[in-house]
């Protein structure tokens, strides 16, 4: 516990069990660990989760043996969909209990397949055991973990309640001892470094040479929230390629005006309109949007380059239309984009036929179907689920996030969600989709953001977490 307060890791979702009393006795030994305790398993795994969401930081998942692994598989699939970090500490029976029908005894190793990035079976502790074996592989669990999730499997013989002896490992060394007389961790990982305004450049260059450029900012997690500044630039005509905006793309709410443009979505029903939009160019930013149409539109259109800006190196590309992967923080990257664009002198501008044909008719089609929008779903007052969502979206108070259930809720408010009102960091479970763990989902955001939440979600994905409620009630959620 000592080594994960030291790389960070200072927060821990707790599901109650016998064999994981020395990890809780542990965290709660530690002056500088917060423990969360609830008695769901599911429901504590999706709220590290949407900590780690909120915050970018990890956050550790304790549970006992056996099933209760188990429950918490839905969680780690998302955040391994979804790159979000997340640390498995799972308690187990010692070695000589396996394949003995000894109780409450499963496989424990491997349980959460291919979805995890790395997995370490922790020996049960023994005084023979070098206390740098188990420091540096802390600190490669911890380090692995900025992508995904990590598993620490780690097994406990019985007597399970602490006791009060001495501790002297065999063959302290130097290091160890060094260890302890400061308080860093024993070993260090630093990330690559990159350049966004280099990134930016080539992505500028391809843009200049487009007649038809198109922006897609498809799901960027709230650590890609775009400044203040940034978005005003582009209100200010400083950026005049259109703009996609997905709902989880953190710019969706609040950005209201050309370049962006207004329920989107809505534009692509009509299929006579999308011979004559046909973009040439395709640069997108962050992982693919919710919008099924929008990808249809896409892959029919296939334009002559689509370039894909996101975290890691993992294939973004359901239609297999993408000519350049770049592994890039999406929104450091568009900011670097619109910052450099923003900077152009008149004279440096694309002005051929086309291309200002290209950007008018999106600016008829954005002055279009925001009037309808407003006509059918604010005008009226019939209660639908579109208009509760265009309603919500333009009333979320300041300093709150906006927490959406998969299925319809996401759907509804990606293409009917208003483009005034506050901009606040948007939450969805997008990588798997599903309907499970939403609202601990929205507990850990709103743990790791110290913001009110706003939770849009459907009877069933209530039903599916109903055990979570009770977790809602220690928070500010609505």
């Amino acid at each position: 516990m000592e080594e994960l307060v030291r790389c960070g890791v200072t927060r821990f979702y707790i599901a109650p069990g016998s064999r994981s009393t020395p990890l809780v006795t542990a965290v709660a030994a530690h002056d500088k660990a917060t423990a969360i305790v609830h008695f769901d398993e599911r429901g504590t795994a999706f709220m590290a989760l949407g900590y780690a969401r909120a915050s970018g930081r990890a956050a550790a998942w304790i549970t006992t043996s056996g099933t209760a692994l188990a429950n918490g598989l839905p969680a780690v699939i998302e955040a391994d969909l979804e790159r979000v970090p997340m640390i498995l500490l799972t308690a187990d029976r010692p070695p000589e209990l396996r394949d003995t029908d000894a109780n409450q005894t499963i496989r424990q190793p491997g349980l959460f397949g291919d979805h995890i990035r790395w997995m370490v079976d922790l020996p049960a502790p023994d005084t023979e055991l070098d206390p740098a074996y188990v420091l540096t592989t802390v600190d490669q669990a911890v380090g692995r973990s900025l992508s995904g999730p990590v598993h620490i499997n780690c097994m406990f013989r019985e007597p399970l309640a602490p006791e009060r002896v001495p501790y002297e490992p065999l063959g302290e060394h130097p290091a160890f001892v060094r260890w302890q007389e400061h308080d860093r961790p024993y070993t260090s990982y630093e990330a690559s470094s990159w350049d966004p305004m280099t990134v930016a450049a080539g992505l500028e260059a391809a843009v200049r040479t487009a007649e038809r450029p198109l922006v897609i900012l498809g799901r960027i997690g709230s650590a890609g929230l775009l400044g203040t500044s940034v978005v005003d630039s582009i209100r200010d005509g400083g950026f005049d390629l259109p703009i996609l905006a997905d709902i989880t793309s953190q710019v969706r709410l609040g950005s209201g005006g050309f370049p962006f443009i207004p329920s989107w979505d809505a534009l692509l029903y009509n299929k006579s309109l999308l011979d004559r939009i046909g973009p040439d160019l395709v640069v997108q930013f962050g992982r693919s949007p919710v919008s099924k149409r929008l990808q249809q539109y896409l892959e029919t259109a296939c334009p002559e380059e689509w370039l894909v800006v996101a975290d890691g190196d993992d294939r973004i590309d359901p239609g297999h239309r993408v000519t350049k992967r770049i592994s890039a923080p999406p929104g450091s990257v568009f900011a670097s984009l619109v910052t450099s664009m923003a900077s152009r002198s008149p004279s440096d501008g694309d002005d051929s036929p086309v291309r200002s044909e290209w950007t008018d008719t999106w600016k008829r089609l954005s002055g279009a179907v925001e009037s309808w929008r407003l006509d059918v779903f604010e005008a009226g007052t019939e209660l639908t689920e579109q208009r509760s969502a265009a309603m919500l979206s333009s009333r979320l108070p300041a300093r709150s996030f906006l927490c959406l259930g998969s299925s319809t809720p996401v759907r509804h408010m990606d293409v009917f969600a208003s483009w005034t009102g506050t901009r606040v960091p948007v939450c969805a479970n997008r990588g798997a989709s599903g309907i499970d763990g939403t609202i601990a989902t929205a507990c850990g955001y709103a743990d790791g953001s110290a913001r009110r939440g706003v939770v849009f979600l459907g009877d069933l994905a209530l039903l599916h977490d109903l055990n979570s409620l009770k977790a809602a009630a220690d928070r500010d959620l609505i």
